[in-house]
């Protein structure tokens, strides 16, 4: 008896043992949401993690475009240079034939100012595509921020891919701009006037047509950014700040061009004050 008394406790300890795990797993087991709500926790922070990951390699894609369309500005302006010196050698024979030294040297002043106008706007209109290329990695960023919180950013993401390729047709003819050329090319004096004039006005008619395709980026850049600004109270100043960027005058609007516009213009009244 007395040995039946002393291997009791030890038999319902045992009990305890053997019952004990099987109803943490039966409870386990009555609660299935519990397993759903961490498998789909670990499936929401798999998917942040590859959109951030995606939206990190977007951001050097963009860089790489932009550092991509300096060099081919840089490239394109080598390959013409010994085309551009072999015309600038023509043209300063053919100056030489004009018997007029006041018509010469203004000739000569406006070819050069008109190569002056052109590179300046090039570098000038390179810096705006380079800020709205940093405006559009800023508002992407943010998109990507909102819809790691659930937000829908399907609208954002058409405005993006039309303000891409809005970027990229205005980087293309921005580089085709690098290529030309504005010598007068002389035959005589009695059509210098004639002669000069055609290469201002081919060179306003030039810029303008590149400046509106930055125009044309700039807006669509600042339709993204208005959308990103609608997903998120807290960043409507950020947003702001980045549509006040994309529409100033410095982002390739109309101002951009004033100065050159301007000079051009001087350089008819010029040419056609001395013919």
């Amino acid at each position: 008896m007395k040995h039946l008394r002393s291997l009791l406790p030890l038999s319902i300890l045992s009990l305890f043992i053997i019952v004990a795990p099987a109803s943490a797993q039966n409870s386990s087991a009555g609660n299935p949401n519990r397993g759903n709500a961490v498998g789909v926790m670990e499936k929401t922070t798999n998917t942040q993690m590859m959109q951030q990951q995606n939206q990190v390699q977007e951001n050097k894609m963009m860089m790489e475009q932009s550092n991509a369309l300096k060099e081919k500005i840089q490239e394109k302006r080598a390959m013409m240079k010994d085309q551009i010196e072999e015309k600038k050698s023509q043209f300063r024979e053919r100056l030489q034939l004009i018997q007029d030294e006041n018509k010469q040297r203004i000739v000569e002043n406006i070819d050069a100012r008109l190569d002056s106008i052109n590179s300046k706007q090039i570098d000038r209109m390179t810096q705006v595509l380079d800020k709205l290329n940093d405006i559009m990695i800023r508002i992407t960023d943010k998109a990507t921020e909102a819809e790691s919180d659930g937000t829908d950013i399907t609208q954002f993401n058409t405005l993006k891919a039309a303000a891409e390729t809005a970027l990229s047709n205005a980087s293309d003819m921005l580089a085709a701009q690098a290529e030309k050329d504005y010598t007068p090319s002389i035959t005589d004096e009695s059509t210098l006037g004639q002669t000069t004039s055609t290469s201002v006005t081919k060179l306003k008619s030039d810029l303008k047509n590149v400046n509106q395709s930055i125009i044309s980026a700039r807006n669509a850049v600042r339709l993204a950014a208005v959308e990103v600004a609608k997903y998120n109270s807290n960043q409507s100043e950020n947003g702001k700040m980045m549509m006040k960027e994309s529409k100033g005058p410095s982002m390739g609007g109309d101002g951009m061009q004033n100065s050159a516009m301007e000079e051009s213009t001087m350089m008819e009244n010029d040419t056609s004050t001395n013919q």
